[in-house]
């Protein structure tokens, strides 16, 4: 597991510094995951201080993703890239005065 990452914000109340890690959780997880590669989940908690609230945060290791599982729902096999028919060139004919 990695490290804790200490937010440097000091928040005055709880509700803050919960939506602050709510936040910091959704962001960090897009940013630190890749579509076909490494997943991570972000670990939030929130601790009590003498100035006020602070958030820590850390990422976590859940595995590779696979990727395409070729379920044929998004209908982009080359099967169906070569059914589509070739479009057609109109021709522009400037009208005569």
């Amino acid at each position: 597991m990695e490290e804790w990452v200490m937010v440097n914000k000091v928040f005055p109340t709880e509700e803050k510094a919960l939506k602050a890690a709510n936040i910091i959780s959704i962001t960090e997880s897009r940013l630190q995951s890749s579509p076909n590669g490494a997943k991570y989940d972000i670990e939030t908690e929130i601790l009590q201080t003498d100035e006020g609230w602070q958030v820590r945060w850390r990422k976590v290791f859940l595995g590779f993703g696979g990727g395409c599982s070729g379920c044929g729902s998004c209908n982009t096999g080359p099967e169906q890239r070569q059914a589509a028919k070739p479009g057609r060139i109109l021709e522009f004919k400037p009208r005569s005065k």
